[in-house]
């Protein structure tokens, strides 16, 4: 991936979206998406494209978010295989490498 100039993707720069979907077209069942705090949808098109590449998606809690719609989006769109408080999103990173 190389930094332009591009116009915003769905309104946003930077946007999550076009990280996550760019680590899927990569990295394709090995990669990883987490979506933390935030606001909109911003994410959960990305996690789309991991789910549909194989790889695992994580939200954080949307209760604990500062802000929770970007966390609720992803959810609400069924694409997420984990909804976990933030102190668990880390227990489950070391789990899932094995450390």
């Amino acid at each position: 991936m190389i930094l332009t100039d591009e116009a915003p993707r769905y309104g946003l720069k930077p946007c999550a979206d076009y990280l996550l979907e760019s680590m899927a077209d990569v990295f394709k069942d090995k990669t990883l998406g987490i979506v933390l705090t935030g606001m909109g949808y911003d994410g959960t098109n990305g996690l789309l494209k991991i789910k549909q590449m194989g790889g695992i998606t994580i939200a954080q809690e949307p209760s604990e978010a500062t802000i929770a719609s970007m966390p609720q989006s992803a959810i609400d769109a069924g694409v997420v295989d984990h909804v976990l408080p933030l102190h668990l999103i880390v227990k489950k990173l070391f789990e899932m490498v094995e450390l």
